[in-house]
């Protein structure tokens, strides 16, 4: 029944849990001992109604504050012990991120662990309470009525029978639905990550209706999950409340005979539910074991850490590499890449690794460093000698988030050598993506020499194509500062395919072109579903999300699902009415036995008799309709949620969409869920009681005055005072909360995404960032445990003190009956009114998980959709007076440029001259602030974006790949496309070879690390050739290839584009000797035509 990993997990907590365990046996205890004293209370009411029993009430007010006490102190024990099982799991984690490439390693460590925490918080104490009680009672019971004790012997044993028949199903499914939810985060993710390239190829609206598609079959799935999970809680609901029914009835009679006394009568009604609570309670944890099982799960599929088989040493001194034997076989691949006999390097060398695209070169530097993935298999032996600096391929400049803090050790002499000129306060972007390709990658390279510069002799720097973006004069600037440091006395060891930095090395070690075989790699097929494009089409029958993923590739529209009516104040009428019943159940019970005490005819019980059997039927009948009604209209509208918030992100990427992925990633799936939190477990709640509670005053104050006034002031303490004090103090803890939430995420996308830098400098270094704001998120939720404690003692203190008051003013009421009920009802009310501190700060965190979703929504998109949209339907392109720019600053100043249909433009500038802004303009992912842009002499402001974008087409940065066949890699540019097309605009753009080798041809999963950027920049020009566009924008195309496959590629992509107008930008010479005009842009300007030279 439960999860032997979870209870080794709680052994690494052992003084957590030993004390969880010591306060379930004192809160056992202390539920007797108040059932126990309030039997006494009423006893002596009953018999003696013109008194009050002021030893027994005594000891009933005692027993209340003891049980507050515990009540405060079992969230603060269960916060700590969670939160050091969650941090000792996130740790193990954390470990994984150098070499683990599987993108579920993210989601898991980010926020998948504090899954956990909900079982340790909350699971784990009931399961305590569930050992402890029943048999506690059971002894008391029968001890006090041994008759009353054979009929719960005999229900109790059900509700486990119960539980196995109904639990087991529940719980299957709600793990599977909880791992869904996962992927569907990840799913999430990718979306996001690739909202830009969709929105350049018009299918943002795609990605907009995959969201909601897979949400509402998500959300059909999940509501079967909680209508069976449901069901199996109130199976259990009723057993116990027909117990307690049974029990009531029963003594009633005996009473009534004169064959039981009053006392053990009362003691029984009162403990008989207190047995069956517990089990019942620890059932309806289902949803918190079904995530922590499904997070130990896919914690487990991850595998275990498998030691290297590249046999790698890392030792002080002179820096120094030596490469023995070293084979690297990707999955999927047949052939090592690389394949390296040996190597030797020493300080002082720049050596400079260089072939094909896919040889291996990057892996080169991953085994120097350490980071290579665990699914690659290798072998041989490496040798690093001093300290270790990586620079990757695509940097990342990882948790910078001002230019001071990317650049790091350099000095800002360093960065104005390498052409730049910043401001060391301006902010960043994640990864610097404020900044151009060229100023980010200089930035980045001046913090790691500047670091180096601190030890040179003793530093190897790894360099993965540091000259890529740059233009000549940076490039040459780049070179001279990689040779300053290696004369110095630094190893330096660079990837590139330039051949300016290959003429200025020391040395050049060539790599053999590979049999090109992409990767299969497990995890890419493991997440398959995550997807914006997934078909089931072709799909591997293991597809793990696919009993509810099948998003139709060429399907761009869905139907949205029906606004639910009426659903949440129904949900809310329902649960009045079965808070109403519980208590009722207890009044009539009550009423029931001080009447019987006296011995009237049989008759006049008949009355009670049925409404305690109807009411034990009518609280957990009413209890289910209230779940399911409440949840399905809370899933349905957390649909629609998802989708607004994909919807508002689509229309703002790239440009307007500020923060980092992590924040954004916990605005699409933890914000989402702490609204739907808000309404379900916050308002539902709050109005339940708001409903039920006058009612139940109401009648009160018509049977009793005295008893209704003294029942108000600890009912209000309950009901006011506690939410109040819960929402305080969420509103006080919870924006640390939430901060350090956001901060986690973040902290694990980013080091995630930069541990080839991170790790190369040492395990500490890897971890530093998201063990800092995990800490930090650790010691805000154990404030805010401690404030909710509070609360939750403080309702509890209130409903105690309500039944005192009732007892001391019980005598005024002049009927026993009605002070037997009055003591009794407060103690019915618990479920409903101890839910409402929790309720009240679910509502403060909801508020303002909707307002950060609202705040999405508020920048301007940096394109606006025309109001009267036209069409264009020429292909010449004029751009006149043309001011714009992402900044205040404009980018681009009094711009005019004309091409005709057809013709042909190279532009050259320096790094961060505007080039990225003008592409942007063309794309119409930008409006302009000053003048037009046409096309056939249409405003381009007049198009709406996604049909502008398949006139005009772009090959540049924006070149995502997304986690799904390579079919749909290509045919979301083009839905209706035929194999024969793909095929042959694979060979057009010089993947034919790479493809030939594919394990599954166009069904081959791929994902943004199984493929390399050569790879990647080709698959984005084949997107871009199968749009068909009239304008070909080819933004930097040739980045991450060799001279002779670049050369080949911008040939073949300008043969491809006969008759279209096509935008060379660039730095590198390639193509530019094959366009009809050379233009140089700089300060914002076009400069007149100049000689086409690759120089130009």
């Amino acid at each position: 029944m439960i999860d032997r990993r979870l209870l080794l997990l709680a052994r690494g907590a052992w003084a957590g849990t030993a004390g969880l365990v010591l306060v379930g046996v004192l809160q056992a205890a202390g539920t007797v001992a108040a059932a126990l004293a309030a039997a006494s209370v009423v006893t002596a009411l009953v018999v003696g109604p013109g008194s009050v029993p002021t030893t027994a009430v005594a000891v009933l007010a005692g027993v209340i504050v003891l049980r507050s006490g515990l009540a405060w102190l079992e969230p603060v024990v269960a916060a700590r012990t969670g939160e050091r099982v969650v941090e000792a799991e996130r740790e193990r984690l954390l470990d994984r991120l150098s070499h683990d490439d599987a993108p579920a390693v993210v989601p898991l460590a980010s926020h998948g662990v504090d899954a956990l925490r909900g079982w340790f918080t909350a699971t784990l104490p009931a399961l305590v309470l569930a050992v402890v009680l029943p048999p506690a009672v059971l002894v008391v019971l029968a001890l006090a009525d041994p008759t009353s004790a054979l009929v719960v012997a005999v229900t109790l044993p059900l509700v486990p029978v119960f539980a196995v028949l109904l639990g087991w199903a529940a719980r299957a499914r709600a793990r599977r639905e909880w791992a869904a939810g996962e992927r569907l985060a990840g799913h999430f993710l990718d979306t996001v990550t690739g909202l830009a390239t969709l929105r350049l190829f018009g299918r943002s609206s795609r990605a907009v209706a995959s969201v909601e598609e897979l949400g509402e079959r998500h959300r059909e799935a999940s509501t079967r999950v909680l209508r069976v999970a449901f069901l199996s809680s109130t199976a259990l609901e009723l057993l116990g409340t027909l117990s307690v029914g049974l029990v009531a009835v029963g003594a009633g009679v005996r009473l009534v005979e004169g064959a039981m006394a009053l006392y053990p009568a009362l003691v029984a009604i009162l403990l008989a539910g207190e047995a069956h609570r517990p089990v019942r309670e620890a059932g309806a944890r289902f949803h918190d074991t079904a995530r922590a099982t499904a997070v130990l799960d896919e914690r487990d599929a991850l595998g275990s850490a498998r030691a290297p088989a590249v046999e790698r040493s890392l030792v002080a001194g002179e820096a120094r590499v030596r490469v023995r034997d070293l084979a690297v076989t990707h999955p999927g691949r047949t052939v090592p890449t690389p394949s390296l006999p040996a190597l030797d390097a020493r300080g002082g060398e720049l050596v400079v690794v260089a072939g094909p695209s896919g040889a291996g070169k990057t892996t080169l530097l991953r085994a120097l460093a350490g980071t290579l993935d665990d699914a690659a298999s290798a072998s041989g032996a490496v040798e690093v000698a001093g300290r270790l600096l990586v620079l990757g391929q695509h940097p990342q400049l990882p948790h910078a988030a001002t230019v001071g803090e990317a650049l790091g050790a350099g000095s800002p002499d360093l960065l104005r050598r390498l052409g730049l000129d910043l401001d060391l306060a301006l902010p960043l972007a994640e990864a610097g993506r404020s900044l151009s390709s060229g100023q980010r990658r200089r930035l980045a390279l001046a913090g790691v020499l500047g670091d180096a510069d601190t030890d040179p002799a003793r530093t190897v720097v790894l360099l993965d194509e540091p000259t890529a973006h740059l233009d000549g004069d940076s490039e040459q600037a780049v070179i001279a500062e990689l040779r300053a440091i290696a004369d110095r006395g630094a190893l330096v060891l660079a990837v590139a395919h330039r051949p300016a930095l290959r003429d200025a090395a020391d040395r050049v070690v060539e790599l053999g072109a590979p049999v090109p075989v992409a990767a299969n790699a497990p995890f890419v097929a493991s997440r398959r579903a995550q997807s914006p494009l997934a078909t089931n089409d072709g799909a591997p029958t293991e597809a793990a999300n696919a009993e509810f993923v099948r998003v139709d590739a060429a399907n761009t529209t869905f139907a949205a699902a029906p606004r639910p009516r009426r659903g949440l104040p129904t949900a809310v009428v329902l649960g009045a009415g079965a808070a109403v019943a519980g208590v009722a159940l207890t009044a009539s019970a009550a009423w029931l036995i001080a009447r019987a005490a006296a011995q009237p005819p049989i008759l006049t019980l008949s009355i009670a008799v049925v409404a305690v059997r109807g009411f034990a039927i009518a609280r957990p009948v009413l209890r289910y309709l209230e779940r399911v009604t409440a949840h399905a209209d809370g899933l349905a509208r957390m649909v629609r949620w998802r989708r607004a918030v994909v919807a508002a992100l689509a229309e703002r990427v790239p440009g307007a969409v500020a923060g980092r992925r992590g924040h954004l990633l916990a605005r699409v799936t933890d914000d989402v869920d702490v609204r739907l939190d808000g309404l379900v477990r916050g308002v539902l709640p709050l109005a339940v009681a708001a409903l039920a509670l006058p009612a139940l005053l109401g009648a009160a104050a018509l049977a009793s005055p005295p008893l209704a006034a003294a029942l108000l002031p600890g009912l209000a303490v309950a009901t006011v005072g506690a939410p109040v004090a819960a929402a305080l103090a969420a509103r006080r803890v919870g924006p640390a909360v939430e901060a350090a939430t956001d901060d986690l995420r973040a902290a694990v996308v980013e080091t995630h995404a930069a541990r080839d830098e991170l790790a190369a400098r040492g395990p500490e270094a890897l971890r530093a960032r998201p063990r800092a704001t995990a800490a930090a998120l650790a010691r805000a939720r154990r404030r805010e445990a401690a404030g909710g404690a509070v609360a939750v003692a403080l309702a509890q203190l209130g409903l105690g003190a309500a039944s005192v008051a009732a007892a001391l003013a019980a005598p005024a009421s002049g009927s026993p009956e009605l002070a037997a009920v009055a003591v009794l009802a407060p103690l019915a009310l618990g479920e409903t009114l101890l839910a409402l501190p929790a309720a009240a700060a679910a509502v403060v965190r909801g508020r303002r998980a909707r307002a950060r979703l609202a705040a999405l929504s508020t920048p301007v998109p940096p394109a606006r959709e025309p109001a009267h949209p036209r069409s264009p339907f020429g292909r010449d392109l004029h751009l006149h007076g043309v001011t714009a720019g992402w900044g205040t600053a404009p980018a681009l100043r009094g711009l005019d440029l004309d091409l005709p249909a057809g013709s042909r433009l190279g532009i050259t500038g320096a790094s961060g001259s505007g080039k990225s802004t003008l592409a942007a303009l063309l794309l119409r992912l930008l409006d302009p602030r000053g003048g037009t842009v046409t096309l056939g002499g249409v405003d381009a402001t007049t198009v709406p974006g996604d049909v502008w974008r398949r006139a005009v087409a772009l090959v540049g940065e924006h070149d995502h790949v997304f986690a799904t066949t390579l079919r749909e890699n290509l045919r979301f540019a083009s839905p209706d496309a035929d194999d024969a097309e793909l095929l042959a605009v694979l060979r057009r753009v010089r993947l034919g070879a790479w493809f030939a080798g594919l394990p599954d041809g166009l069904d081959t999963w791929l994902g943004a690390g199984s493929v390399s950027g050569g790879e990647r920049r080709r698959l984005a020009a084949a997107r871009a050739l199968l749009v068909d566009p009239a304008v070909l924008v080819l933004d930097e195309p040739t980045e991450g290839l060799d001279p002779a496959t670049a050369r080949a590629l911008v040939a073949d992509l300008l043969d491809a584009s006969a008759g279209r107008t096509v935008v060379l930008l660039a730095h590198r010479g390639e193509g530019l000797e094959l366009v009809d005009e050379v233009r140089h842009l700089a300060g914002g300007v076009l400069q007149e035509a100049q000689a086409k030279s690759p120089a130009a």
